[in-house]
């Protein structure tokens, strides 16, 4: 791999064809794609009134980040009433990650609900805590939890309505 990174900034100069400098280009870029292109682990149970989305990856960061917002766009236009954020298994998280939170609960945030659970390592937690996202989010200890406050804020609603 460095090989050909060395051979393309030698190509770089004037005495070789575009053409192959682009060739080369293209080597790297196909090679390199593949340390980067890698499906996002997570499995989704959906219900009337909730989807819960447990995230399988050990590290939210900037190569999930992106497949992560898609999933809760997608979510959120198929019409998810509350959604449920299983991190159990997420171990790291960094600023991309954060931000893809972020946007599930900026989607939920008027309309229905956007709670987090499962996070159980002491890095991911503290990171909340220093990013004072624990006064924004909602984040619940277990699965259990975030059910039972999902369904007393549909019962809450709909006594509101009677």
């Amino acid at each position: 791999m460095m090989n050909l990174i060395r051979l393309v900034l030698l190509c770089s100069n004037e005495f070789v064809s575009c053409y192959i400098f682009k060739y080369l280009c293209l080597i790297i870029d196909c090679s390199t794609l593949n340390l980067f292109i890698r499906q996002m682990k997570y499995s989704i149970e959906k219900n009337d009134k909730f989807s819960l989305f447990q995230l399988h990856e050990e590290n939210l960061n900037a190569l999930i980040a992106p497949k992560l917002k898609s999933e809760f766009i997608f979510l959120w236009n198929e019409g998810v009433e509350s959604l449920v954020l299983d991190m159990g298994d997420v171990k790291f998280v960094d600023s991309s990650g954060l931000s893809a939170i972020l946007t599930a609960n900026r989607l939920w945030k008027d309309n229905g609900s956007f709670i987090i659970t499962g996070v159980k390592n002491d890095g991911v937690k503290k990171l909340i805590e220093i990013s004072r996202l624990e006064t924004i989010l909602n984040i619940k200890s277990t699965t259990e939890e975030a059910l039972d406050f999902i369904n007393s804020s549909a019962t809450g609603s709909e006594e509101e309505e009677a």
